[in-house]
């Protein structure tokens, strides 16, 4: 059996899963879908087993799907470790796949990750954003080598490491700010902006909120943190960001801080899974990350 399987092909299963279809995995890999449906026809032609059910709209795995899976991730992240731990004889090399609040990234990763791609050419950055729940299950899984997310998760599948203190503050536009040196009056008449339920930082201000007594009067919903700030800056509404994401937009006056809210702090830090060695380019990444922010 196992020289009839192709580390392609399996990389594709995972990215069917991953994806939910074959078209979906199609997309994400460049291949046409017609590639995707034969290497999963040769990988269930190999194994003797139907590895997906095949649905109206995408797919599922079958039992023996279930039991392939998690071996599949192995010989994936056996491959990737192999690969890197040959191609680092002469410089460190590989693919590290990182997930973090996309805030966190505008606020912090942007200059620490184009300084560690320039002193380490060889390694490529997948960085996708996310909110701490799906950060942390996509570590857990061997979707994601490393994760920044906010607090400890207390999962007892990942390490934590702390990495910084992340002060949020409230803002809104400088003439609401004037409207209401106190802060309370304009949460009560404005719509809180914010990621939506699966964001922490959301959560935290919504219930800050509601212990002020000043519950706001609409809630708006937001991917990008840059939507968030050009709609705090038209006066539609007030948010709980990361104060270094919009450090830029307080010095210029465009937007303002309510000091009648008070600021919140809040630990970030950096999870990896427990019982998962990490390939050479990801080890450099985790060092690297906890270096810049705790020296």
């Amino acid at each position: 059996m196992i020289e009839q399987l192709e580390g392609r092909s399996i990389r594709t299963f995972l990215t069917v899963l991953d994806t939910g279809s074959f078209s979906g995995a199609a997309q994400r890999l460049g291949y046409v879908q017609s590639s995707v449906t034969a290497q999963i026809g040769r990988l269930e032609a190999a194994l003797g087993r139907r590895l997906f059910d095949r649905r109206p709209r995408g797919v599922s795995l079958t039992a023996a799907g279930e039991q392939f899976a998690a071996v599949a991730r192995q010989f994936v992240q056996l491959g990737e470790s192999l690969q890197a731990m040959m191609e680092s004889l002469d410089e460190p090399a590989g693919t590290v796949r990182l997930r973090a609040p996309e805030a966190f990234c505008a606020a912090y990763l942007p200059a620490q990750m184009q300084q560690f791609l320039q002193q380490y050419p060889r390694i490529r950055l997948q960085l996708q954003t996310g909110f701490q729940a799906d950060i942390a299950e996509a570590v857990a899984a061997g979707r994601a080598d490393l994760g920044i997310i906010p607090r400890d998760p207390a999962n007892q599948r990942l390490t934590f490491t702390p990495l910084a203190e992340v002060e949020l503050v409230w803002i809104a536009s400088p003439a609401a700010a004037m409207r209401d040196t106190g802060g309370l009056a304009v949460s009560g008449e404005t719509a809180y902006i914010g990621f939506g339920s699966r964001c922490m930082y959301h959560g935290l201000g919504i219930r800050q909120l509601e212990e002020l007594g000043a519950a706001p009067a609409e809630l708006m919903e937001f991917a990008s943190m840059e939507m968030i700030r050009h709609t705090v800056r038209s006066g539609m509404g007030i948010a709980l960001v990361p104060l270094q994401a919009v450090e830029s937009d307080l010095r210029a006056e465009l937007l303002a801080r309510l000091p009648g809210l008070p600021s919140v702090r809040l630990l970030h830090g950096l999870v990896k899974a427990r019982d998962r060695e990490l390939p050479m380019a990801s080890r450099l990444l985790e060092e690297n990350l906890i270096t810049f922010f705790t020296s």
